[in-house]
């Protein structure tokens, strides 16, 4: 008697809503690069935005994703949790950069440079991105029909999260962080998360959401309700802080302090970096090296008809050497750009 060997072709599950799967991916990709490149603006006021908090928050994140990958395909093949509890909490802990908003700044004081930036992006990013790299492989898993598909699937699965991810950091880059404050820009990617999770409620089927995948809605709602309150008054600051704004090219603040000689001196930051500092009862340079350049040019004055600045930030030193020659035509051009 001759004995059958095993088809091939044996089921792993019936498929369930290949493109909504596909669209699950997709935002799933998006998110990661949202977080991916708001986490060094997030430390800039901290850690500026140097080599060392860019490598941090990528080798961190890749770190993150790589494990949840790991513990995410052993969650499939054991059937659960659902699709929509790991998105839920990726939701959940995505809010982390804004609850812990002081913890560079408590970093910096406790560790070595290197060090309280990879701190900063574990306890801040980490957690978000292991549970969206659980994701991928229950969505594979989700997404496959019989055996000898299941590579085309995996492929399916890869290629629509590739795509999400280069859509995110365009729009992130580009549109995004210019357009929205930072705290509401983390809310509002938390409040993406969840309803990603409901989406994954409704394109799983019902024995998946009789394992536990927990209606997202009241989540949601909560999460929402956050993000236009961090947005509207943003995380705790310096009591300085006169204004806070994320631009194309910077990510900006203006602070007005008493500096330790009792100088009430009004900053531009760039970046983490003062960039620019003035006197404010007299509108002088406050840095010494701006005004060490001030009296090295107010000796030749006379003799200077237009100044180059390049990288004249707030221009509080070309400012103060037109102001000490009104009468003279000055021609001034920077390369300055915000």
């Amino acid at each position: 008697m001759r004995v059958r060997p095993p088809s091939r072709r044996t089921s792993t599950g019936s498929r369930r809503g290949g493109a909504g799967l596909l669209a699950l991916a997709l935002g799933t990709g998006f998110g990661v690069m949202v977080v991916e490149i708001a986490g060094p603006r997030l430390m800039a006021p901290a850690f500026g935005l140097s080599a060392v908090p860019w490598t941090a928050v990528i080798g961190v994140i890749l770190g993150a994703l790589a494990l949840g990958n790991w513990v995410g395909g052993r969650l499939a093949d054991l059937g659960r949790p659902s699709v929509a509890w790991l998105l839920d909490g990726a939701g959940v802990v995505a809010l982390l950069p804004v609850i812990g908003a002081r913890v560079p700044f408590w970093a910096v004081e406790q560790l070595g440079f290197i060090p309280e930036a990879l701190a900063t992006a574990a306890v801040l990013f980490a957690p978000a991105l292991f549970f969206l790299g659980t994701v991928t492989p229950a969505l594979v898993r989700a997404d496959t029909v019989v055996v000898t598909s299941v590579g085309r699937r995996a492929g399916d699965v890869g290629a629509a999260a590739t795509v999400g991810s280069i859509a995110g950091t365009f729009a992130t880059g580009f549109v995004l962080l210019p357009a929205f404050p930072l705290p509401l820009l983390v809310g509002l990617t938390a409040a993406g998360f969840l309803g990603l999770a409901a989406l994954a409620g409704v394109v799983l089927d019902r024995d998946e959401r009789r394992r536990g995948a927990r209606p997202a809605s009241e989540l949601l709602v909560l999460v929402c309700a956050a993000s236009v309150a961090f947005g509207a008054g943003g995380w705790p600051e310096d009591p300085a802080l006169l204004h806070r704004e994320e631009t194309l090219y910077a990510s900006v603040r203006v602070t007005e302090r008493e500096w330790t000689d009792e100088r009430r001196v009004r900053e531009l930051w760039q970046n983490g970096g003062s960039s620019s500092a003035e006197e404010v009862d007299t509108g002088e340079p406050a840095h010494p090296y701006a005004t060490a350049i001030e009296a090295l040019l107010q000796s030749v004055v006379e003799r200077v008809d237009s100044v180059l600045v390049l990288g004249g930030a707030a221009l509080t030193l070309p400012v103060a050497l037109a102001r000490s020659r009104p009468e003279r035509p000055w021609t001034w051009s920077s390369s300055t750009r915000r």
